[in-house]
């Protein structure tokens, strides 16, 4: 499962990366749902994990 979460955290990565190359606002409105959205699965499942 970590290992899940390390690629997600990579992947934001080189999304926040690509953003910053664009400088599109839609582009920064969808990545702020995505972020919120995984950012809360992640916490979740860290919560949950024993």
């Amino acid at each position: 499962m970590n290992k899940i979460f390390g690629v997600l955290l990579l992947v934001l990565l080189i999304a926040t990366i690509v953003g910053m190359v664009i400088k599109n606002d839609a582009y920064w409105g969808i990545y702020n749902y995505v972020t919120l959205i995984l950012s809360a699965v992640i916490g979740i499942s860290l919560l949950k994990q024993k």
